[in-house]
């Protein structure tokens, strides 16, 4: 081990046992490295290299036939570009690009599929990553592509090249496999949504590769990786903590802090503008830097807006609008309560009796009261921050004129309008997945059917 090369990394597994472990061929040796800054000594375990499951197709297979003469070929979604030189087929043949969930650890965005699988080229083919997201523009220096082996290790590779210009991270190859976008660094959760005046944890994970940190992609070989949960050693010389960019934050966007190696941030009194926030995490790795970012979306009082539509089984309609609101006073940012902060209901009863009379009701439309509708939020049953399990219901009545109109002659009378503009399930409400704020949830009762629709503002 290079004494020196290791006194320039800050970062290690255990702040009581600063070793790192290399891998060296098919051996494992210890070495007690003493780390700058550092305290104790102590062996650190081999980082464990499992094999990842295949991914799964997510989006359109894309086929294009490329000769001898070379072509390219973009995957549906535009992120993912092959080039293939001249001379690389030896004939002509269907080239294909499909994502796929990606497996990858610290991987981001999609994977994708080359085919056909275990194609070879005489000839080197350049694999790009299109950086779509300024999460990802602004993690360039830390990330890498990696390629899955049959073995189901992700694997770093050699000869990447970086474009910030371009956006653009690209790589070349002799085969086709699947393939991925990785960070060197990442923060867990990369979203989380917060309470004003509340707080949230960001966990950073590191990867190792083969024998080492995985060193800022510069030279990179082709070995296998894994993840790892890391704590840092000189607090506040080779790692900055920040919000929107301001190291430690600021009283308007919060103040973030290192606790228990874990970036602790607290939401300011007010919802910040413009909102959500960018926290990130820089770190000196050797003598390079890499970058890690996630979002923070500072919150009030969570609204969701929505409307349904719900037929009774004697034919009797009801179209609503509505906001719900979180009831003032609730706490945690995991299951929030909602009541009704405005909202209006519209009844549209049968056409005829059923002696085939003419009927008409009035009014037809009410006002809801905060009392009609409640709904609850559970984000730890979710699948994230932003899209948590829903469940609810509302139901409004007004007292309102019926009138018929016989050939007797008309005849009218009181009664009550309205009902379960969101019906609730007999037993009791099943939750719902909301995905991105969004959720479509289709209800009957056995007296209303229909469905409800709801946004989160």
């Amino acid at each position: 081990m290079n004494p020196s090369k290791h006194r320039q990394i800050k970062w290690f597994r255990n702040s009581a046992i600063p070793l790192l472990v290399l891998l060296l061929g098919a051996m494992l040796l210890i070495s007690a490295c003493v780390l700058s800054g550092g305290s104790g000594t102590g062996a650190l375990p081999a980082p464990v290299y499992t094999p990842a499951p295949k991914g799964t197709p997510t989006g359109t297979l894309v086929t294009q036939t490329v000769d001898n003469t070379g072509g390219a070929v973009t995957s549906s979604d535009s992120r993912m570009e092959l080039k293939i030189p001249a001379g690389a087929l030896a004939s002509a043949t269907a080239v294909s690009i499909q994502p796929l969930t990606n497996t990858a650890p610290n991987g981001g965005g999609d994977a994708y599929r080359f085919g056909p699988e275990g194609t070879t080229f005489s000839q080197p083919v350049t694999i790009t990553f299109h950086l779509n997201s300024a999460a990802e523009v602004a993690m360039i220096d830390s990330g890498f592509i990696a390629t899955q082996g049959s073995d189901g290790l992700w694997r770093s590779q050699p000869g990447q090249t970086r474009d910030a210009n371009a956006k653009t991270i690209s790589v070349t190859t002799t085969h086709f496999t699947d393939w991925a976008l990785l960070q060197t660094l990442v923060l867990k959760p990369d979203t989380a949504r917060v309470r004003v005046t509340t707080s949230a944890d960001f966990d950073p994970q590191i990867l190792y590769s083969g024998d080492d940190l995985l060193n800022p992609p510069t030279n990179l070989k082709n070995l296998p990786i894994a993840p790892a949960p890391i704590t840092m050693t000189d607090q506040g010389t080779n790692h900055v903590w920040a919000v929107n960019s301001a190291p430690g934050g600021t009283a308007g966007t919060g103040l973030i802090m290192e606790i228990n190696w874990k970036g602790h941030y607290t939401a300011p009194p007010n919802v910040p503008n413009p909102n959500p926030l960018t926290i990130s995490l820089s770190v000196s790795v050797g003598n390079q830097k890499v970058i890690a970012v996630a979002s923070a979306d500072v919150y009030a009082q969570e609204q969701w807006t929505g409307d349904s539509t719900v037929t009774s089984v004697d034919g009797t309609k009801m179209d609503a609008t509505f906001t719900f609101a979180q009831i003032p006073g609730t706490v945690g940012t995991s299951h929030l309560q909602f009541q009704i902060l405005q909202g209006t209901v519209h009844i549209t009863p049968p056409a005829t009796t059923s002696a085939g009379c003419p009927l008409s009701v009035d009014p037809t439309t009410h006002a809801m009261a905060a009392n009609e509708g409640s709904m609850t939020a559970d984000y730890s049953l979710g699948n994230g921050p932003n899209s948590p399990m829903v469940t609810g219901g509302g139901t409004t009545v007004w007292l309102a004129t019926y009138t018929t109109r016989c050939p007797s002659g008309p005849y009218s009378f009181q009664s009550s309008a309205g009902g379960d503009w969101w019906p609730v399930v007999l037993g009791g409400g099943t939750p719902v997945l909301a995905q991105d704020g969004k959720v479509t949830i289709a209800v009957n009762n056995g007296v209303w059917s229909g469905t409800v629709n709801l946004t989160r503002k």
